[in-house]
């Protein structure tokens, strides 16, 4: 959720940008602090999606300190939890490049990432998709 921290600050600081297609709902500041106070319910799931940013902001602190094969590993991992399925195959929200810039790598390390994890029978990928064939193996290097 962009933006969540304006309900502790005078402005917002963060931003956000689509991957792939995204719906957004703008909700005041005002009107989210007012309905806090009238509705337990919704005061939880503001505090919940609070408690996952930090969660999310937690990992990219850890990421800083993890190998090439860690963080686009932990990324796969990232987007098989997406839908919450048991599902093994992976459309690729954004490009090699993009995928570089967003773990901080150059783009010829994840190349050779995912060339190292197709090797080793963990993925097999082609172009945007890519299947994981052993997930446990996957899950065990992010």
């Amino acid at each position: 959720m962009a933006g969540l921290d304006a309900i502790c600050q005078p402005s917002v600081r963060s931003s956000a940008r689509a991957l792939s297609r995204t719906g957004i709902c703008r909700l005041p500041v005002a009107s989210v602090r007012c309905r806090m106070l009238e509705s337990g319910s919704f005061r939880d799931r503001i505090l919940a999606n609070l408690g996952r940013e930090f969660d999310r902001l937690n990992g990219m602190l850890h990421r800083e300190r993890c190998t090439a094969d860690q963080r686009v590993a932990s990324f796969l991992m990232s987007q098989l939890r997406c839908d919450e399925t048991e599902k093994t195959e992976i459309q690729l929200p954004m490009s090699r490049v993009d995928l570089a810039r967003c773990l901080d790598l150059a783009t010829e390390t994840v190349s050779r990432v995912f060339t190292r994890l197709q090797a080793r029978n963990i993925l097999r990928s082609q172009g945007a998709v890519s299947e994981v064939v052993d997930r446990d193996a996957l899950s065990a290097l992010a």
